[in-house]
């Protein structure tokens, strides 16, 4: 598998409701962990069982892959706070975890050259994960969810995910 460190995580809520838990290779590369809290962000390290929980978000400057895992209404301050990071997102990628978010969300990180996807699980079971966005972001996006357990994920059409 790709190489895929050092990811950084910008989570809200229960992750232990989250698909982040039953995704393997999200854990073995995960490196730092940001949420409402410290407090928050260590709870989501110890339910991971990875990454370094951080306060700042300028603490993950080095990541080269980011996942956010937000509600729908804090989707745009998490991306606004990314953005006022002082980072160069050349050849990094960003990851939503959301049924409902579009890749078209992350526009200013694809006009900053980032690779820009958005990922949801479409079965109960979360087997199997609808992608959209930049075809390298989805490529991310595979070597993240797909394993030896079945666990597949469906490329579809930019910005067809609203359909």
């Amino acid at each position: 598998m790709k190489k895929l460190r050092p990811l950084a995580l910008l989570c809200a809520g229960p992750v232990s409701r989250s698909p982040l838990t039953r995704l393997p290779n999200l854990r073995r590369h995960l490196a730092w962990v940001k949420s409402s809290s410290y407090r928050v962000a260590s709870r989501v390290v110890n339910a991971l069982g990875a990454g370094t929980p951080v306060e700042q978000v300028s603490e993950m400057k080095r990541a080269n892959l980011w996942v956010v895992n937000v509600a729908l209404a804090e989707v745009d301050a998490a991306l606004k706070e990314l953005q006022e990071i002082d980072i160069d997102w050349n050849r990094r990628t960003l990851l939503i975890l959301s049924a409902e978010a579009v890749s078209e969300s992350g526009s200013w990180f694809r006009d900053h050259g980032a690779a820009v996807a958005t990922f949801t699980p479409v079965d109960a079971e979360e087997l199997r994960f609808v992608a959209e966005g930049d075809s390298d972001a989805v490529k991310v996006v595979r070597a993240l969810v797909e394993d030896t357990r079945a666990r597949r994920v469906i490329e579809i059409k930019k910005g067809a995910k609203a359909a």
